[in-house]
């Protein structure tokens, strides 16, 4: 198998938007290729927002005319693009699929997204009948590989963004026993934004937003567990919330250890998050009986801490994607010996075995020579 590959590691948003493929738009560029490249039986075409590859059969012969070939399809000069062109061939190519099928070599590291991704890409070229035996192997194994890998190391399950470790917060806080309604200030900026998702995400939660604008701007209209509100009503509403978080670029507190017990009261437990940088929220607050705060800082170190425990996994991951892909290798090499077990039995029969073993002695060094006398003779018991 052989990959020509544009991905987010050399290629910016522009030259990866150039090589962009539309399901129709694969269809037409295979059915070019098979035409100048009759040799070339199979293709599989993955094109995602961070990468496009092309996956094709045979040896490494005709990489660099098809290389061209996708350049010319694409319009852009080949000159241009070969800065930032990867080629795989061969066992090169079947690691290289197995790793980035399994996450290690997203942009986030140990993303679940592209395995879809790569799958959706197969089963729409074997569908259209460019899948024969070597790209069905190779495809279905490092899938099935990626889905082993990705349970066994836990890789996907280290969450590192702030709204992620987040939501987990929340959603263990109210385990623990406090209620499930949360209020964000700053829901509509772009870290609000996000931890509001990843809250929702978790099920079970009522979340109620404030705006200074009173809209709903960048939050999708399909979250019924989301109510917006005026900033200027946040301490009175805060009175029936259990968790506080705050996110905006505001140069003044959003909330004051004064106006919340002066407003609000503290007659129950209350978690505020503070994910501000400056901090959003007086920190006199936490000296406050019932109330607790927990600022960026304590998320950030948890980040990183994640982070290294994420490039443990992946390391780990990208030894067992390596074992899986010779494992693909030896299936395919296997096939090739099935295929021709015909004309084994026939040269056994013509010359007997003995031509056969005798050959080891000019085509295999001691160790190969050692190996499969042991499992020739360990077969023989």
């Amino acid at each position: 198998m052989n990959i020509i590959s544009i991905s987010h590691k050399k290629a910016g948003l522009e030259e990866r938007s150039r090589f962009a493929f539309s399901d129709e738009d694969k269809k037409e560029f295979r059915r070019q290729l098979f035409e100048i490249f009759p040799e070339i039986r199979e293709c599989v075409i993955l094109s995602t927002c961070n990468r496009c590859e092309i996956f094709w059969n045979g040896d490494d012969e005709n990489v660099k005319e098809v290389e061209k070939f996708l350049c010319r399809y694409k319009n852009v000069p080949h000159s241009h693009a070969i800065g930032y062109l990867g080629i795989y061939t061969g066992s090169r190519a079947i690691r290289h699929l197995t790793r980035v099928a399994c996450g290690i070599d997203s942009m986030v590291l140990g993303e679940d997204e592209i395995l879809r991704q790569i799958k959706e890409a197969y089963y729409e070229a074997h569908e259209s009948g460019a899948t024969d035996y070597e790209l069905n192997t190779i495809f279905q194994m490092a899938i099935a590989a990626a889905k082993e890998i990705k349970t066994s190391t836990g890789l996907s399950t280290t969450p590192v963004s702030i709204g992620t470790l987040v939501a987990n917060m929340v959603s263990s806080l109210i385990s623990e026993g406090y209620g499930n309604k949360v209020m964000i200030l700053g829901i509509t900026g772009k870290i609000g934004n996000i931890t509001a998702k990843n809250i929702v995400a978790k099920g079970g939660v009522i979340v109620t937003g404030t705006t200074r604008k009173h809209n709903a701007e960048g939050l999708l209209p399909s979250y019924p567990q989301i109510k917006m509100a005026e900033f200027h009503d946040r301490y009175e509403l805060m009175r029936d919330m259990d968790i506080i978080i705050s996110s905006t670029e505001s140069p003044h507190y959003t909330v004051t250890a004064d106006e919340y017990i002066k407003t609000v009261g503290n007659d129950r437990k209350r978690i505020f998050i503070d994910l501000a940088v400056p901090p959003d929220i007086d920190s006199s607050i936490e000296e406050l009986d019932n109330c607790r705060l927990v600022t960026i800082d304590y998320f950030k170190q948890l980040s990183e801490h994640n982070n290294n425990l994420k490039a443990e996994k992946a390391l780990d991951a990208r030894k067992k994607a390596d074992m899986h892909a010779d494992e693909i290798e030896k299936e395919l090499r296997l096939h090739e010996i099935i295929t021709k077990l015909p004309e084994i039995r026939e040269m056994i029969s013509a010359n007997g075995i003995d031509k056969l073993v005798y050959g080891l002695r000019k085509k295999a060094d001691k160790e190969q020579v050692e190996q499969i006398a042991d499992w020739l003779l360990g077969n023989l018991i």
